[in-house]
């Protein structure tokens, strides 16, 4: 295989990670046999890679903060930080130190510091290959992704072997996979809200007319529990409480809380357990911030029956992971994307969920608010 073909195939695995529906996630695993032969052109290959599949990170940054700093950045310094160590594993001539080096490297993205900035993981790939096997799963991709290192080293009817049992492999698991888990009405709902993003003046008076819509969402839930999206009651105050509890429902509702008098934190707030998760990784980045609030007290063998992920913590690989250990039966992602009108950050983050759903064979489900109706 030739550069240039190698350049090819890695640019349209790249555009097809960022830019194609889930079953196209798949393409990340082209990666690491097409991009490793251990000489010079390996870096140019894999941040050809990075370079098109961060793109929606860099536009969703843009949306958020239309500055073209924050552009800049949020493509920068993940296409730095994941080539150049990528590209150092992958360059290893002795195919035991490519593979070795590049496991290393796949665990260094995935944990905490740099999962922070980890946006491209195979880890929520392997939910479409293992669905069920949780962490057996990752390991199986780990194999999975060892074994395709192996394949510049045999000759050619190896290799078409060799590559013919993936492909078989890849196909017939994805195709077991269902689109989503069983859905339990009766323990909980999440809502869908389309309200935008008020301005500054505007905001907490907007929040309050959340208040008497939310009631009314709620009593006409077959759930148990309902959830709204992130930011829905804006700053929380005790009378929020107090309207709330008016509802037959628990109601839980992302709100802002202070931390002291310079600080807040997101977290989901119930209207009768009050703060039950908060949110672990702020933006814009948040390194080593590990708060985290109680947890919901309706548990069965220890582990809470619902666990939650706000906004931007689904694009951290660590938390997600921990999370979808933790939890027994439900997963609710809430986030407000009222700031954006990019489709494509909701469905990239949509598709992480339930790839990570899949994987662990639990429930999930999202309360998203967003910028405008997009469902007609």
């Amino acid at each position: 295989m030739d550069v240039l073909a190698r350049y090819a195939i890695l640019g349209a695995a790249g555009f097809t990670f960022a830019f194609g529906p889930t079953w196209s996630h798949l393409s990340i695993l082209l990666l690491y046999p097409v991009a490793a032969n251990g000489k010079k052109h390996t870096p140019g290959w894999v941040g050809t890679f990075y370079a098109l599949a961060l793109i929606p990170a860099a536009t969703a940054a843009w949306d958020y903060a239309h500055a073209i700093g924050w552009l800049i950045m949020a493509w920068l310094i993940p296409w730095l930080v994941n080539t150049a160590l990528l590209s150092f594993a992958l360059v290893q001539k002795n195919t035991a130190k490519r593979i070795g080096f590049t496991l290393v490297v796949l665990v260094a993205l995935n944990v905490p510091p740099l999962s922070a900035i980890s946006v491209i993981s195979p880890a929520p790939v392997a939910g479409l290959l293992f669905p069920g096997f949780g962490i057996a799963g990752l390991a199986l991709l780990a194999g999975f992704i060892a074994l395709s290192l192996t394949l510049s080293t045999l000759n050619r009817v190896p290799q078409l072997l060799i590559l013919g049992a993936l492909t078989l492999c890849t196909a017939s698991a994805y195709a077991t996979v269902s689109d989503t888990p069983s859905k339990d009405s009766s323990l909980i709902q999440a809502v869908q809200t389309y309200r935008g993003m008020p301005s500054a003046i505007e905001i907490q008076a907007f929040h309050r007319a959340w208040r008497f819509d939310e009631l009314q969402l709620a009593d006409a839930s077959v759930a148990n529990t309902v959830v709204f999206p992130e930011s829905t009651f804006g700053d929380w105050i005790d009378a929020d409480a107090t309207m709330l509890n008016a509802s037959k429902k628990e109601i839980i509702g992302g709100a802002r809380i202070a931390l002291n008098e310079s600080a807040y934190t997101h977290v989901l707030i119930s209207n009768r357990r009050g703060v039950v998760y908060q949110q672990r990784q702020p933006l814009p980045v948040g390194f080593g911030h590990k708060r985290r609030a109680v947890k919901a007290t309706n548990e069965s063998n220890g582990k809470p029956l619902i666990d939650a992920l706000i906004c931007i913590e689904l694009a951290n690989p660590w938390i997600t992971l921990s999370t979808f250990i933790q939890a027994e039966k439900v997963v609710v992602w809430a986030a407000n994307l009222g700031w954006s009108t990019n489709l494509r950050l909701h469905q990239r983050l949509e598709t992480n969920l339930q790839q990570w759903a899949q994987l662990f064979g639990v429930q999930a489900i999202s309360a998203v608010n967003h910028r405008k109706n997009t469902h007609g």
